[in-house]
C-alpha cells in the first residue's frame, strides 16, 4: 500500500476495470497462493449481480467459505460474527463482493482478524471505539463492489455501529490489495437501488470538493467524478447500459478516492440519523439534504465561512459550478435538485416526509460534529432544521439568524 501526503491510498495499478472483469477474481486469488478464502458477500447480491458465476473457479483455487450473515449498516455484532467465522476458517485472503456495507464488513474482518477471534464482543467494541484499524493486517484483502455508489473499495475507513453510536474506524489495513471494478455487476439492482447508490457517489464528490479537509489531489478526483456522474446517474437508474454503467463505476471510484482524502460533510452527517430514525436508505438520506446544503454553500456570506478564506471558497465553488456544467450558483442548485427529482427521491411517501417533519428536532440534534466541522460554512441548529425541512419542499434555504 502506498502513502501519499500521509493519506493511505490504494496502490496505482491495483484496480482491474471493465465489463466481465469479475471473472478475473479467481486469478487474483491464485496469485496470492491462498489456500483458504473467506468470501464476504451480500445475501442476495452475489447471485443477482452475476458474480456467483465465479464460485466454481474460485473453489478450484482454494477452500472457500461463503459468509453473508451481516446486515446493512454493519454493527459490532456483525463484525464479531465475521471474526468468529474467520477464526474458525483461518483464511489467507478475505474477498468482499457486494455493496458498501458488505465491503466495510469485509475490510474490518480482514483488518481485525489477526488480533481478535470474535469471542468477546465487548473487546471488539472497545477496539472499534478507538477508531484505529492499524496499518497492517495478517490476511490478504480483495474487493469487488456490486453497486456504483459507496466507493468503499478505495477508502481507508469503514463505518460500524456500536449500539446507536456510529463509528468510523480508520487505518491503512482497511485498504485492499486489489480491486475488481466490473460495471456490469451494478446493473442488476432495482432502479431505486441504482438511484440511491448513484446519488450517494455524486454527493461524495460534491462534498469532497468544498470540504475543509480537501487538498488538490482530492479536488481533482472530485471534479473528475462529477463530470463522469452528472450525465450518467439518471440514465443508469432508469435504463442502464454498458456506457452509463462504466461511467458510474469509474465515477464512484473517483468519488471514493476523493473522500478518502477529504472526508464527507453535512449531507452525509445528517444521513445517518435519517437512516436510523426515519428509515431512509443511505443514498436516499444523503439526497434529501444535498440540494439545500449545496445552495447554502454557493450563497454563503464571507462572515459565515470557517476553515477557509473567502477567496479559497470562491475558487472552489467556481470549480464546482464548472464541473456541474452550471451557468451560475442558482443553476447549479437547479441541476442537482432536478437529478434528485428525476431519480424519484422526492416522492413524499417513499421519502418519508411525514416522519421527517415530525422528527426534525431530533434529526437536527444528531449531527456528527466532526463532519459538521468539515464544512467551510457554519451551520447553526436553526440552519440544520431549515436544511432538513427544505428537502420536504424546495431546495432554496435562506440563512437565518444565528
Amino acid at each position: 500500500m502506498s502513502v501519499s501526503d500521509e493519506v493511505p491510498t490504494v496502490p496505482d495499478g491495483a484496480t482491474i476495470v471493465g465489463p466481465g472483469t469479475i471473472e478475473r477474481l479467481p486469478e487474483l486469488v491464485a496469485a496470492t497462493a491462498a489456500r483458504r478464502v473467506l468470501l464476504v458477500c451480500g445475501r442476495a447480491s452475489l447471485e443477482a449481480s452475476g458474480a456467483a458465476r465465479i464460485l466454481p473457479m474460485l473453489e478450484a483455487q482454494a477452500s472457500v467459505l461463503r459468509w453473508d450473515e451481516h446486515r446493512p449498516n454493519p454493527s459490532v455484532e456483525d463484525i464479531v460474527a465475521g471474526l468468529s467465522v474467520a477464526h474458525a476458517h483461518r483464511p489467507d485472503v478475505v474477498v468482499g463482493v457486494g455493496g458498501g456495507s458488505t465491503l466495510d464488513t469485509a475490510k474490518l474482518v480482514a483488518a481485525l482478524h489477526a488480533t481478535d477471534d470474535g469471542t468477546d464482543a465487548a473487546r471488539t467494541a472497545r477496539t472499534i471505539e478507538t477508531h484505529d484499524a492499524g496499518a497492517q493486517r495478517g490476511v490478504g484483502l480483495l474487493l469487488a463492489p456490486t453497486t456504483s455508489g459507496s466507493g468503499a473499495q478505495v477508502t481507508h475507513f469503514a463505518t460500524v455501529y456500536v449500539g446507536t453510536a456510529k463509528h468510523s474506524v480508520v487505518g491503512a489495513a482497511l485498504l485492499p490489495d486489489r480491486i475488481v471494478l466490473d460495471p456490469a455487476l451494478a446493473m442488476s439492482g432495482s432502479a431505486y437501488q441504482r438511484a440511491c447508490s448513484g446519488i450517494d457517489a455524486l454527493a461524495q464528490a460534491i462534498e469532497s470538493l468544498w470540504a475543509v479537509g480537501a487538498d488538490e489531489p482530492s479536488r481533482q478526483h472530485a471534479e473528475h467524478a462529477i463530470r463522469l456522474l452528472m450525465p450518467a446517474v439518471v440514465r443508469f437508474s432508469r435504463e442502464p447500459d454498458e456506457a452509463s454503467a462504466e461511467a458510474m463505476a469509474r465515477g464512484s471510484q473517483e468519488a471514493g478516492s476523493a473522500i478518502n482524502r477529504s472526508r464527507t460533510t453535512l449531507p452525509h452527517a445528517l444521513s445517518y440519523a435519517l437512516t436510523q430514525q426515519v428509515g431512509l436508505p443511505h443514498g436516499h438520506a444523503v439526497a434529501h439534504t444535498l440540494p439545500a446544503v449545496l445552495d447554502r454553500h454557493l450563497h454563503a456570506s464571507d462572515d459565515s465561512l470557517t476553515g477557509v478564506t473567502p477567496s479559497e471558497h470562491r475558487r472552489t465553488l467556481a470549480r464546482l459550478q464548472d464541473a456541474l456544467g452550471a451557468a451560475d450558483a442558482d443553476d447549479a442548485v437547479v441541476r442537482v435538485e432536478a437529478i434528485v427529482t428525476d431519480l424519484g427521491l422526492r416522492d413524499p411517501d417513499r421519502s418519508r416526509h411525514t416522519g421527517i417533519v415530525a422528527g426534525v428536532d431530533v434529526l437536527a440534534d444528531s449531527v456528527d460534529p466532526v463532519r459538521l466541522g468539515n464544512n467551510p460554512v457554519r451551520f447553526t441548529p436553526a440552519d440544520l432544521r431549515r436544511i432538513i425541512l427544505a428537502g420536504v419542499g424546495t431546495a432554496r434555504v435562506e440563512p437565518g439568524p444565528s
